[in-house]
């Protein structure tokens, strides 16, 4: 009900907001005129006029934009535009009431409603893309191998948010739509806990593979290849991919299915933006990627929409930092170096609605498991705060796309599928151990080393701790863009731009990688991997005191250190201000060091997993929890994650009422099996037989009180959604509704004519047998066409989808008005036509370019043989009569 309400929201928004675009056109543009008319206020006429352009433009717009689809791509969505001057010189031509003076006024009137409509897009967030078509989804589903007993499963990932701030901004309204399926029983959410290192491309290998060995944190080092690995560089993020298998055949929970927006591919055959595969394997892989972008830019306004709000939420930043500075909010970071207001535009916005379009297209075409990652949270919180009002903000945003995407589902008839919300990870907040106290890490670690080396020398010290983690999928976005865009001037600023974004790693990286260095430190928010040169295998405790003398105590004792981590003789070692505790005996001596991260036993078992990867480092470092709670990263952020300590590995769950909850997760590599269960759950038999067509009064009446059973597809089919049409038409339990719609339409219908035609007894009998006649040969006609193009069906199919979708008869009641009657009987008529055309496909399973000429050659024939037919029966009986 929420979504239908909505959606009519959004009409009469829609309504409101063309009448005034034709009220000020009227009022400023020469040669626009509002004609006048004699005992109707000019209101009325604005109204009257702004309602048939808001129709037109939900019914026509959809239907001529699939119908010029190769003119649309060719002009890059723009054809869509010049669609609003079209509907005004119909308008003019059809409606007494408006007179457009000139090819100029025309043109200008077109502009103005353009701007403004993109304006009320931006303004109103009830559905950005409310026409949606899908048509990608539906070229992909014939692609795709479909499978009715396979439940599909859409995972949909909120990079950094935890669990306690997700149930927060649900509770508080930020994010409604979550607190709707939280509310009504049908979701239900609960925290777990990744474990360490607590960062993306560890989290996702577990979620999606249900491994991340080796995988130390977000960027590492191995000591003999002499290499950084960073999560941000595609080559590096393949081959952390690649080594989980050591060569064998990799099996994810993406296997024939689709990643948006990841840094790990979960071996999916479909990527898009994905770091580990940013550049495609194969022709038919790009050419895909090649499709997905075209088919985004086709929506109306979307893409225009998507830059432009990218570009306001870049502006935004600045005017929030500019805020930040003068009233000296604390911790605060230079959030106006390179691009990064940019950035967060782009991963804010454009990368989450084209997430978002990615993600429904597929469910549409019957991609057996989709998984994409919002990442417009994560890098605000990194950089404002996770309980900033910037990052919660950012959570509306996503929220709205969930729904998108939820909605998606409930009506495709592709599959079957479940959908998993859930994080990788949360953050933490805290001032940066640079900002507490005064200097780098790398810098100090430099400094005792000099002191406790025997040989007093100056050592190189080299630190990579670039802050922005999420770069690389900006980067994956540009290289995209420049890849495929044919001007040379587009390649060079997005070439530019990415080069620019990744450079500050990039620098630190080959300093790192130079061999002339002595210790490496590599931060992965508050926690770093340290790494002493002297050896290309892992030192111990007693190696590292023999070169350095006392310096893994003098590390531990500084204020911004809370634990350090290291190999020794008698096993890996925790080290603590108060106390040391061995992780392989479990002996302590003094006060436990991992008291301060809450659960020392479950901690102590994720840094013995940590420990034992073979690339770690020689040294583990992790910052302290302060008394308020809040930590010190490593790196420039604020907001971070990678170690322990707050609600950084914290991350959440939510899924479907009826799946059981599974015991405690103390890494996210066992996220994979709740994940792998809930895809191999088997479809019941009810979902994949439907239910038998059978009839009586109890059943039909029952159909009809279930209203959120219907009501849902009854507003998605309004916007003339083609998987809204196939619903219907697969789908017994709507004969109730369709049977009750059919009636309605048929006596406004009737009425009208009684009211124009004239209402005597005779008359409104011969009204009922045109109108009947009327409406068996639209049946007629189209269930004909669905015999020639398919072959013989069962029409309860057609039946059903045409009179559920009737509705748009009901319209024939504004002619009670009789204001503009040949505008309104076009409109109404272009509207049926459509409906029933639509009705015809999703019966047949058929395609528009062969239903509709096919359709409307039926719709004229068969009325012109009966005419035929009944004269020559005339014909035939006064010849009879003369003889």
């Amino acid at each position: 009900m929420r979504t239908f309400i909505r959606t009519i929201l959004h009409f009469f928004a829609n309504w409101i907001f063309n009448s005034l675009c034709l009220y000020a056109a009227g009022r400023f543009l020469p040669g626009f005129h509002i004609i006048p008319q004699q005992g109707v206020p000019t209101y009325l006429l604005v109204m009257e006029l702004g309602l048939a352009l808001t129709l037109m433009n939900t019914a026509l717009r959809p239907v001529l934009l699939l119908l010029l689809l190769p003119l649309n791509g060719l002009t890059v969505g723009l054809f869509s535009l010049v669609l609003n001057g079209i509907f005004i010189f119909l308008l003019d031509r059809f409606s007494e009431s408006l007179e457009v003076t000139g090819f100029g006024t025309g043109l200008a009137a077109m502009v103005l409603f353009t701007l403004l409509n993109m304006l009320l897009q931006m303004l109103i967030p009830l559905d950005d893309d409310i026409i949606y078509f899908s048509i990608m989804g539906q070229r992909r589903a014939a692609k795709n191998v479909r499978s009715e007993r396979t439940k599909g499963i859409v995972m949909l990932e909120i990079d950094g948010l935890s669990y306690p701030r997700m149930m927060k901004a649900a509770e508080s309204g930020r994010m409604p739509f979550l607190k709707d399926l939280l509310k009504s029983g049908t979701f239900k959410a609960h925290p777990y806990d990744c474990g360490v290192p607590s960062q993306t491309s560890s989290c996702q290998a577990g979620i999606m593979y249900g491994r991340n060995e080796n995988i130390c944190a977000f960027r590492w080092y191995d000591k003999k290849l002499k290499r950084v690995y960073s999560s941000s560089k595609p080559a590096d993020a393949a081959e952390m991919e690649k080594m989980l298998f050591k060569g064998e055949k990799p099996s994810g929970i993406l296997n024939n299915g689709m990643s948006v927006n990841n840094i790990i591919s979960g071996n999916a055959s479909e990527n898009i933006f994905t770091i580990s595969r940013m550049f495609p394997d194969s022709r038919e892989e790009i050419g895909q990627i090649n499709r997905d972008m075209y088919y985004f830019s086709l929506r109306p306004y979307l893409l225009t929409k998507s830059i432009i709000m990218t570009l306001l939420d870049a502006a935004r930043e600045v005017l929030h930092y500019g805020w930040d500075f003068l009233t000296g909010k604390k911790p605060r970071l230079n959030r106006l170096h390179g691009f990064y207001p940019l950035v967060r535009g782009a991963t804010n916005i454009l990368l989450r609605d084209i997430s978002t379009v990615m993600v429904a297209d597929a469910v549409a075409g019957g991609r057996e498991a989709i998984y994409t990652t919002f990442i417009g949270y994560d890098e605000i919180a990194h950089h404002s705060g996770p309980d900033s009002h910037e990052a919660i903000n950012a959570l509306g945003g996503i929220d709205r796309s969930i729904r998108k995407i939820y909605e998606a589902i409930q009506i495709t008839n592709a599959r079957s599928y479940e959908m998993v919300i859930l994080s990788d990870h949360g953050q933490s907040f805290g001032a940066t151990f640079k900002q507490r106290y005064g200097l780098p890490l790398a810098d100090y670690i430099r400094d005792l080393a000099g002191k406790a080396s025997d040989q007093k020398k100056t050592l190189r010290v080299v630190s990579v701790q670039d802050a922005d983690d999420n770069n690389a999928n900006v980067v994956a976005l540009l290289n995209s863009i420049g890849d495929k865009n044919k001007h040379e001037l587009v390649r060079h600023a997005t070439g530019s731009i990415e080069n620019a974004i990744s450079s500050s790693e990039q620098g630190a990286i080959e300093a790192a990688q130079s061999g002339e260095n002595d210790i490496l430190v590599l931060a992965s928010g508050n926690l770093v991997n340290a790494y002493f040169q002297s050896s290309e295998e892992r030192l111990s405790y007693e190696q590292i005191e023999s070169l350095y003398p006392g310096m893994v105590a003098e590390i531990t004792m500084h204020p911004g250190i809370g634990t350090v981590c290291v190999h020794s003789e008698n096993g890996p070692l925790v080290f603590g201000k108060e106390g040391t505790r061995n992780l392989s005996t479990g002996e302590i001596t003094g006060t436990d060091p991992l008291i301060m991260y809450e659960e020392p036993e479950l901690r102590a078992g994720q840094l013995r997993y940590l420990l034992d990867f073979p690339n770690g480092g020689d040294l583990v470092i992790i910052s302290p929890v302060y008394e308020d709670g809040t930590v010190a990263a490593y790196e420039e952020l604020i907001g971070s994650h990678g170690g322990l300590g707050g609600q950084q590995t914290t991350p959440f769950l939510m899924y479907s009422s009826w799946i059981k909850e599974p015991e405690q997760i103390q890494n996210s590599r066992e996220v994979y099996n709740v994940l792998r269960d809930i895809k191999n759950t088997p479809v019941p038999r009810s979902v994949t037989a439907g239910e038998p067509e059978t009839f009586s009064v109890t059943k039909l009446l029952r159909q009809i009180a279930d209203i959120k059973n219907w009501i849902f597809v009854l507003a998605r089919s309004l916007f003339f959604s083609p998987a809204a049409f196939q619903k219907i038409a697969d789908n017994p339990s709507f004969d109730g509704p369709a049977l009750l719609i059919g009636v309605l339409s048929f006596l406004s219908t009737l009425i009208t004519m009684n009211h124009v035609f004239g209402s005597s007894t005779r008359r409104v009998l011969t009204h009922l047998v045109i109108l009947t006649l009327f409406y068996a040969v639209e049946m007629i006609a189209g269930y004909l066409t669905i015999i020639i193009l398919r072959g013989r069906r069962k029409p309860f199919r057609f039946i059903r989808t045409f009179l559920f979708t009737s509705y748009f008869g009901i319209l024939w009641l504004f002619l009670l008005t009789e204001r503009a009657a040949p505008a309104w009987i076009t409109v109404i008529l272009l509207l049926c036509i459509t409906n029933i055309t639509l009705s015809v496909i999703a019966a047949g399973k058929l395609k528009l370019r062969f239903s509709l000429p096919v359709f409307l050659i039926l719709l004229i024939l068969i009325p012109a043989l009966v005419l035929v037919l009944l004269m020559l029966y005339s014909f035939i009986r006064f010849i009879a009569a003369r003889r």
